[in-house]
């Protein structure tokens, strides 16, 4: 089924196919999760002086960084949060990397 035979007749089919076929079309939700860590978002409340609670969330730091990798000898494209960054500036890619999978 081609995506643009349905645009005149009707456009709610068209999102629709896009989210069912994202990949199809060069769409990806990326996690916001931390490649060597595994942090991700977390959940809780907010709660006002009156008590009142609404949900809300906690977003990691992420950064993509680009990280040279001496035993590879290559560049390797992380994305990461701040504090694993200052960790793995201390002890290194491997390393940390080691630390996390053995998890």
């Amino acid at each position: 089924m081609n995506p643009h035979d349905l645009r005149e007749s009707n456009p709610s089919v068209i999102l629709l196919i896009l989210d069912k076929n994202a990949s199809e079309f060069g769409v990806n939700e990326m996690a916001r999760r931390c490649d060597l860590t595994g942090t991700t978002v977390q959940y809780g409340n907010n709660v006002s002086h009156a008590n009142n609670k609404t949900r809300r969330r906690w977003l990691p730091n992420l950064q993509k960084k680009r990280v040279w990798v001496a035993e590879e000898g290559k560049f390797v494209t992380v994305k990461i949060t701040a504090s694993a960054l200052k960790t793995l500036d201390k002890i290194g890619y491997t390393a940390m990397k080691k630390r996390f999978d053995s998890k």
